[in-house]
This record gives structure tokens, C-alpha cells and sequence, in this order.
């Protein structure tokens, strides 16, 4: 009779510790939700690094992405991606082509124009732990998709002197770990009209080829 009201005692402590733990993640997540709600732009410059030891890959770059609401103007890997809100446009100076598709999101996408605000749909939240990296103190959170999805798991660093999100790194199924670190944060600028924007006739006049896949 006592091993079982330990045992119940001890399940519902573990409950009582996840349900705590849920709602502190829940708590941070809010703030940082109420920080990025008050800008009505944001330009990010961030560190890219991609790592998977079983295929040998190791890749590490600088990036900068440009988001207006589900807008966005990414350079990363000397490719340029605009998304108007309605279509996605990769431009590859490389191979000197444009490859046009349909804006489609899912919610476990980290995508560039939810870069930000990516954990707000289709996660459960794990209290993980706590860093100091340089001068910062950095609150990281688990967050396990909802569906089956590429990725298994995400950790969030938040940074706690300012609420904002400090680094991304995501588990894949296929072994891979990315991790997006923020550099810099601009909020509120005065953008070019144009900022999203796509002009074909300039590609179409210095040779690029034009993939319309939309």
C-alpha cells in the first residue's frame, strides 16, 4: 500500500515539475512575442552554420534576412530570396537563374519571414537549460514539433537581458544540426518601397534564365 502511494505521490510530483515547466517556457515566450510585436520591421544579421558528421558536411556563413510581416529579403550563400508575400524568388547569380514558387508556410517551418516568431504554432515547450555566452545570459527552451515534421527537435536561446531570440539550433531527421545565431538586430527602419519586390526584366536583360514554377 505505501509503494503505490509513493508511486502516485511521485507521478504527480513529476506531472506538478512538467506543468511548471510548461508555463515558465510559456511565460519567456510571451515576453519575447510582446518584444518583436513592438517593431514593424526588423533587418537580422546572423551567423549560419550546418553540420552533419555521418555525411561530412560542415558549412558555416553569414547571413542577413530584412522581415516585414510575412514579407522578407534574405541574402545568404550569395544567393538572394524575396518573398512579395505572395511568391518566393531565389536568385542564383551563379547559375545565373531566378526559380519562382508559390509562398506556401507550414507551421514548423522555420522560414526567414518567421525566423522570429517560428514557435508560436505547432510546438510543446521543454524548461532547458541555462548558459552564459559572453556577456549574456541565455535561456534555452526544447520545443518538439506537434506533427511529424523535418525537424525533431528545436532549441531556443533567448537572450534574458533583452528578450529577444539569441540563437536557433535545429535537429533534423536526417542527422543534421543547423544553428542560426543573431548577431544584430535593427528594428523600425524606413525602407525602399521596392524592398520586396521583383523585377524580371532586370534578370531576363543581363541573361539569367527564369524558372516559373508558380
Amino acid at each position: 500500500m505505501k509503494a503505490k502511494v509513493i508511486l502516485n505521490l511521485l507521478i504527480v510530483g513529476l506531472f506538478s515539475s512538467a506543468v511548471v515547466a510548461q508555463s515558465k517556457s510559456q511565460v519567456l515566450l510571451d515576453k519575447v512575442s510582446d518584444q518583436m510585436a513592438k517593431h514593424s520591421n526588423s533587418k537580422v544579421e546572423f551567423t549560419y552554420k550546418l553540420d552533419n558528421s555521418e555525411a561530412d558536411v560542415h558549412q558555416q556563413t553569414n547571413g542577413t534576412v530584412v522581415i516585414e510581416g510575412n514579407k522578407y529579403k534574405l541574402n545568404l550563400f550569395e544567393t538572394t530570396q524575396i518573398n512579395d508575400g505572395q511568391k518566393v524568388y531565389t536568385i542564383i547569380p551563379e547559375n545565373e537563374e531566378v526559380i519562382i514558387e508559390p509562398f506556401v508556410e507550414e507551421n514548423t517551418e522555420i522560414t526567414p519571414s518567421k525566423m522570429l516568431t517560428f514557435y508560436k504554432n505547432g510546438y510543446s515547450y521543454i524548461w532547458d537549460s541555462l548558459k552564459t555566452i559572453g556577456k549574456k545570459k541565455v535561456q534555452y527552451i526544447k520545443l518538439i514539433p506537434d506533427q511529424i515534421s523535418e525537424a525533431t527537435e528545436v532549441l531556443l536561446g533567448i537572450d534574458l537581458g533583452s528578450n529577444q531570440i539569441f540563437e536557433i539550433v535545429q535537429k533534423t531527421t536526417e542527422g543534421s544540426s543547423i544553428t542560426i545565431r543573431v548577431n544584430s538586430f535593427e528594428n523600425d527602419m524606413t525602407l525602399p518601397s521596392n524592398t520586396f519586390n521583383f523585377n524580371g526584366d532586370q534578370y531576363e536583360a543581363q541573361g539569367f534564365y527564369i524558372i516559373d514554377n508558380s
